[in-house]
């Protein structure tokens, strides 16, 4: 996982919206498990990708990935740190009107998150 993380956040970048896709896919499924979700919240890069996508991409799905990956690694501290660092809170506000209900669901819940845990 921390080999393939690098990698993720350069694929998340791309133009190519199937291959954004692909790379929201596997990121949402690393920060599924503890030790790859700290590979994830340790690096910058994918977690500002992982911002930026919420903003650039139309897919519902992606935003979904992206989003579920955002709101799993709100469950650690460092990760609540790394989302705020990449101005992940307006990302997320932006969120809450998103037509998928799943989308403004991991939204709130992260958001949520993000304020139990202020420092």
């Amino acid at each position: 996982a921390l080999r393939a993380v690098p990698e993720l956040a350069r694929l998340l970048c791309n133009s190519d919206a199937q291959t954004i896709h692909q790379a929201s896919i596997m990121v949402n499924q690393l920060t599924k498990k503890e030790a790859s979700c700290y590979a994830v919240m340790n690096n910058t890069n994918i977690v500002a990708a992982l911002v930026g996508v919420t903003a650039t991409s139309n897919d519902g799905e992606t935003i979904r990935n992206v989003v579920g990956a955002l709101h799993n690694m709100s469950h650690h501290r460092q990760g609540l740190m790394a989302i705020f660092k990449c101005s992940g809170i307006p990302a997320l506000v932006k969120l809450l009107g998103h037509r998928i209900e799943a989308v403004v669901f991991y939204a709130i819940t992260t958001l949520h998150n993000l304020l139990l845990h202020q420092e």
